[in-house]
C-alpha cells in the first residue's frame, strides 16, 4: 500500500497557472508564480492558516499575484490586462474544472 501525500498549496497554484489562457507571456506567468510562490510561503509562518484548506490558500495566492500584476508596467501585448475584468470568471472556471468548489467568502478573508 502506497501513501501519497496531498497536494500542496503550490501544487494546486502551479496546476491553476497551467489552465490560464495561453495569451500571456512567458515573463508575465512566471511572475505571477513567483508572487504565488512567495505568498504561499509567507502563509506558512502565520497561524490563521494552520486551518486553512490548502486550495484557499493557493486560490487567495493566485488572485493576489495576477491583481499584483494587473498594477505593473504593460508589456506590449502580453498582459493581464486582457482578463482584467473577468479574471475572477477565469479563475471559478478553472475550480470547475478541477471540480472544487469555492466558497467566496472565505477565500476573500484569506486575500485580507
Amino acid at each position: 500500500l502506497e501513501v501519497l501525500n496531498p497536494p500542496t498549496p503550490q501544487a494546486i497554484t502551479m496546476h491553476m497557472l497551467s489552465l490560464l489562457p495561453r495569451n500571456l507571456s512567458r515573463t508575465t506567468l512566471e511572475n505571477v508564480a513567483n508572487i504565488c510562490l512567495y505568498l504561499i510561503e509567507l502563509s506558512v509562518a502565520d497561524y490563521f492558516f494552520v486551518t486553512t484548506k490548502k486550495a484557499i490558500v493557493a486560490i487567495a495566492a493566485l488572485l493576489n499575484a495576477i491583481e499584483n500584476q494587473e498594477r505593473q508596467p504593460l508589456d506590449g501585448n502580453n498582459t493581464f490586462a486582457s482578463i482584467h475584468h473577468d479574471y475572477h470568471f477565469h479563475i471559478e472556471k478553472m475550480l470547475v474544472d478541477m471540480d472544487y468548489h469555492a466558497n467566496w467568502f472565505e477565500i476573500t478573508s484569506v486575500r485580507d
